[in-house]
């Protein structure tokens, strides 16, 4: 393999023109696939492949389109709510939302209607029939007693919840004493043109607080409120990224070459950053040809791919200083820099794009994608390293041998000599001259070991710490208006639990009345299912037929007083009870010309649920439950927009699992067959699984979870922190001598390219420590723990552990030192003859 990357050096220094031809073409052809990729940024990429999810939405979707948007307000007390003046205020600000917008974006135009013109609102407003004389008219002893004594809202005639409004109650007996908190909330027609202005408006009302009322809080919520912030947020936070950029930037400009006039990397400082964006096109264009789409999570791959591609670019530059000093055309230099680097290179390269294609088997497609994405994009990193960036780099060094200045490349140097604070490398001094001496002596590699295992040891334990759990707000910035709305619904509504629905697809109403009356059973009868919150259509239809109704509607019953007819239940007996109870005609999806129902549901809520493993049970028994009715997945679900949710939190941990031991296995036989040495290979694998087991287990100490965002980016941690161990371990292979003599050579050799690649890496992210959105704030940590553990690894452990029991060097290596040592004694030989 060396030979081979020598000879393509050797060519590229000859005709490096011919490299360049072929990346144009190699980019032109990339940029066909531009054509073919798709961008889907819907949630379905986040659910697992098939999931009963995706299906029951298609459904839910297909006869009960979602039309409901909510926007909320929580009134807050020091001492009570439940007065008078308070009461009159929280009418006043009702007063002021029903006057919000203009004729398309008015309460009244984007409203849901309940019973007539009157708009669905769930308020303690509605005991006093939202009348404001009689709301005026109010003092503390009426309020209180109308409280605790009319329990049906006047409005709509359906059961007034109290403790779905009221929070932090106190009683006397059954009676309502005081309360802490109320809340305000309005339905909306989410398919109104004005909807989401009206939002606007109503966020910027309730901002304001009740009117004349300066000493109650108000905590405010619409459906496009985490939206909004989530979209401010994420953009703001993209600035870090963006300025992460320009850090590596600045960067690479003052370490990839020597501080002098003639050896100024300028250029290649930008030809590496355009690599980097020649990169990202390459994995586009790849992933399209293969029908790849693109999501939200795409936009960190620029990020990742810096930090891979900027250390290929520091191994060439590292491997160009061991070379410079010989006696030899350029060409024959570019060849050795290209066999010494390329081998490095292609090892930490293969197994990247390995470890990205094994995360390519889970079943989330987001993720599915994405690791695609990675993989073609270092394979392109890897290709136009050789055909773009050396080739460049061959023209830099003929334009230095010219002596042309390195900023002014039409300027010439006729007397040049280099200022001697630019011929050597401090950090190659510092590793040399202090780091290995004091990390190579026998007490400081035992102590290095000893700490480090107890580290790992600690890292173990908090690893069977380490919980599954995910809650949504965490998206939501600490310090907004909708963060303050969610601690305190919390803390005032905590037995608020999720609303879902049981829909029921290819049912007969006529001769399936005791097994729909036992799933009502069955659903109420949970654990999981909050007391007194399931309403049915159907229980309430078979309460209020009675001899009566079918007398009076002219229908035949038999001995059991149900209908015999089908076709009678459905055009007659339904739609005359739906007109009686007009709260359930958005439960049926019927055609009462053709007596056919196309779909109806049963309402019901969960009881609070306080982590992953809750929801799932919920979610979980209330599917047996239908299943042991009786109706299979095609006539009966339930379903709430959370179970989709639900269900990847239910497979994510064997998901990481899963791929984290195939790019794991992947990862050590790509090593076994570059390095092709299995001891070093074992070695390398071991303290590669080390910092896998440290960063899961410190993800618990600084309070992380497996979720989602989690799984993503420990996945993508596994290609990582090959990096830095492996270029380590390929130096150690190369050199000879005692073993440590061997490791300290590979920190002097390859260390300074390592540490300026994780330097920079840490650069492109660093700002997000700044940053306010959840998935911001999951990169910088993780990332950091990779960048962490991985030099302690790949600088402490693994040299440590060679300078004890590791290989023999590679019989090259040995012949070529024989080689070379063989040179040197004729050279002295024929100096003594002169």
């Amino acid at each position: 393999m060396e030979g081979t990357f020598y000879k393509v050096g050797c060519f590229i220094g000859k005709r490096p023109w011919v490299f360049l031809i072929f990346t144009l073409v190699f980019l032109i052809l990339c940029c066909g696939g531009l054509l073919f990729q798709e961008s889907i940024n819907d949630d379905s990429q986040w659910y697992p492949k098939d999931s009963q999810f995706l299906k029951d939405r298609v459904l839910v979707n297909k006869y009960f389109p979602s039309e409901v948007h909510v926007a909320q307000i929580i009134v807050e007390a020091d001492a009570n709510v439940l007065t008078a003046n308070i009461i009159q205020k929280a009418f006043a600000f009702d007063a002021q939302v029903r006057q919000l917008g203009n004729k398309s974006s008015s309460f009244q135009a984007v409203c849901i209607k309940v019973v007539g013109d009157e708009c669905w609102t769930i308020t303690i407003l509605e005991l006093w029939n939202n009348s404001e004389s009689t709301i005026n008219a109010l003092d503390d002893a009426t309020a209180l007693s109308d409280i605790n004594n009319v329990t049906v809202s006047p409005i709509t005639g359906a059961p007034l919840g109290l403790t779905g409004i009221l929070g932090g109650i106190t009683y006397s007996g059954n009676d309502v004493v005081t309360a802490k908190t109320m809340s305000l909330t309005y339905f909306l027609n989410a398919k109104t043109v004005g909807n989401l202005d009206f939002q606007t408006e109503f966020l910027e009302l309730a901002s304001k607080g009740l009117p004349g009322s300066p000493g109650i809080k108000v905590y405010y919520f619409a459906f496009k409120s985490f939206t909004d912030i989530l979209q401010e947020d994420f953009a703001n936070d993209a600035m870090f990224l963006a300025l992460g950029y320009l850090l590596v930037a600045i960067y690479l400009l003052s370490i990839l070459g020597r501080f002098n006039c003639m050896d100024f990397k300028l250029y290649m400082s930008i030809a590496g950053l355009v690599l980097i964006g020649f990169s990202f096109i390459v994995a586009n264009g790849l992933a399209g040809y293969l029908g790849f789409v693109s999501t939200n999570l795409h936009s960190i791959l620029p990020f990742l791919l810096l930090g891979i591609g900027v250390d290929d670019i520091f191994i060439i530059t590292v491997e160009w200083e061991n070379v410079v000093h010989l006696k030899r055309p350029l060409h024959e230099k570019i060849g050795l820099m290209v066999k010494n680097a390329g081998v490095s290179i292609i090892v930490t390269s293969m197994t990247d794009i390995v470890a990205f294609a094994a995360g390519a088997t889970t079943i989330l497609p987001a993720l599915q994608s994405f690791c695609v994405y990675c993989s073609m994009g270092i394979l392109g990193i890897f290709t136009l390293t050789f055909t773009f960036f050396v080739p460049l780099f061959v023209y830099d060094q003929r334009r230095a041998e010219m002596k042309l200045n390195a900023f002014i490349c039409c300027y010439k140097h006729e007397e040049y000599e280099e200022c001697e604070c630019s011929k050597t490398s401090k950090l190659v001094e510092f590793l040399e001259n202090v780091y290995c001496p004091v990390m190579f002596s026998l007490p400081m590699r035992i102590i290095s070991l000893i700490l480090i295992l107890i580290f790992f040891g600690f890292g173990v334990y908090f690893l069977t710490e380490l919980e599954q759990n995910f809650d949504f707000r965490w998206f939501i910035p600490d310090g907004t208006y909708l963060s303050e709305y969610f601690k305190a619904n919390d803390r005032y509504y905590p037995s608020n639990g999720l609303s879902a629905s049981v829909y029921l697809l290819d049912v007969n109403y006529l001769t399936e009345k005791d097994r729909l009356l036992n799933l009502y059973e069955a659903i109420e009868n949970l654990t999981t299912t909050k007391d007194n919150t399931i309403s049915f259509w159907y229980k309430d239809l078979v309460n209020w037929f009675d001899a009566s109704q079918a007398t009076a509607l002219n229908v035949s019953v038999g001995a059991n007083n149900w209908p015999t007819i089908e076709s009678q239940l459905y055009s007659v007996v339904i739609p005359a009870f739906l007109q009686a109870s007009p709260r359930y005609l958005s439960d049926v999806n019927m055609n009462v010309t053709s007596a056919e129902i196309y779909a109806t549901k049963i309402d019901f809520s969960h009881v609070g649920f306080f982590s992953s493993s809750e929801e799932i049970e919920g979610m979980d028994l209330t599917r047996d439950a239908i299943l042991t009715v009786g109706y299979k997945e095609n006539q009966a679900f339930a379903f709430n927009e959370q179970y989709g949710g639900y269900e990847t939190n239910k497979v994510i941990k064997v998901e990481l699992l899963r791929n984290l031991l195939v790019a794991f296995f992947c990862v050590f036989i790509i090593c076994l067959l570059l390095l092709a040495n299995i001891q070093v290979c074992l070695i390398l694998t071991i303290g590669i699984g080390m910092v896998l087991v440290d960063i899961g287990g410190y993800m618990h100490a600084i309070g992380l979870t497996i979720d989602t965002i989690t799984t993503i980016f420990v996945i993508i941690a596994i290609g990582l922190s090959v990096d830095y161990s492996a270029h380590i371990a390929h130096s150690f292979m190369t050199e000879v001598g005692t073993r440590k003599e061997r490791a300290a050579k590979a920190i002097v050799h390859i260390g300074p390219a390592v540490l300026s690649g994780a330097f920079s890496t840490f650069l492109s992210f660093a700002l997000l420590a700044f940053a306010r959105t959840y998935v911001f704030e999951v990169f910088f940590k993780i990332f950091f723990m990779v960048i962490l553990f991985g030099l302690i690894h790949g600088f402490i452990f693994l040299p440590t552990v060679l300078s004890f029991i590791g290989p023999k060097p590679y019989l090259s290596a040995i012949k070529a030192h024989e080689a070379n040592d063989m040179s040197q004694d004729t050279t002295k030989i024929e100096k003594t003859k002169l």
